[in-house]
């Protein structure tokens, strides 16, 4: 669900992707390249977890939550543009499993607002500098 949203950053008009991935662990290698490819052609890309470096990977910017802070619980994927708005918002089942095998209750809207509202909350996690 994760790629479905982003690559809707990748297929229209310069946009903002930001997205909080629970923990720095889960913004991974592969999420990186992700990322960095799509800097160029988007007006910001974000990405928040505990332990977010400040630029996880180039022209990204990042975001660290603190331990316990209720974002830790979920994983968000927003994406913001003139003329269109999609956000994935899911929270974590806490299933004590596999990597792959973790469950989350989620939604994918297209509903404006909701996903305005969902982006600055997550904006404000995102470094200044």
């Amino acid at each position: 669900m994760s790629y479905h949203v982003e690559q809707r950053a990748v297929s229209g008009e310069p946009c903002v992707l930001l997205s909080a991935f629970q923990d720095a662990q889960h913004f991974t290698k592969a999420t990186m390249r992700r990322y960095a490819d799509l800097v160029p052609h988007r007006s910001l890309v974000g990405a928040i977890g505990r332990g977010m470096p400040m630029r996880p990977t180039p022209g990204v910017r990042g975001g660290s939550l603190p331990t316990g802070h209720p974002l830790t619980g979920e994983w968000t994927v927003t994406v913001v543009g003139p003329h269109d708005a999609v956000a994935l918002i899911a929270t974590d089942c806490g299933d004590e499993t596999a990597e792959s095998q973790r469950r989350f209750e989620y939604v994918i809207t297209h509903d404006r607002p909701t996903v305005v509202a969902a982006a600055r909350s997550l904006m404000q996690y995102i470094d200044a500098e």
